[in-house]
């Protein structure tokens, strides 16, 4: 039989796995809309980028890449966190929290 602290514990875990569902859930929308907009952004990024080197080569000019390639690293990070990462993450909280939410009740019904 559970008592009044027991069940306080058990919906205080229920809360804290709630809310981590959420804001892994929230991250992969995130991440899935940041991944739509960087495939367009990268593209055009790579378009400029073979116009501007066209145009600076048309003119003589050596093409300049320090400007570009640091807005380009930026978004190369946010593009591994979103690939490499998060589902690391996911992975960790739905492999961790469950097994251990269905234990929860087995471990405070032990003596």
């Amino acid at each position: 039989m559970f008592r009044l602290a027991d069940a306080y514990i058990i919906t205080c875990f229920q809360q804290i796995l709630g809310f981590a569902s959420t804001l892994t859930t929230a991250l992969f929308y995130l991440c899935s809309r940041y991944l739509q907009h960087y495939a367009q952004i990268r593209a055009l990024y790579l378009l400029e980028l073979s116009f501007r080197s066209k145009i600076d080569l048309a003119l003589g000019q050596k093409t300049s890449f320090a400007h570009t390639q640091t807005i380009s690293e930026n978004r190369d990070a946010g593009f591994y966190f979103c690939v490499r990462w998060l589902p690391l993450l996911y992975r960790t909280i739905s492999t961790t929290c469950t097994p251990a939410w269905n234990q929860i009740p087995f471990l405070l019904s032990l003596p």
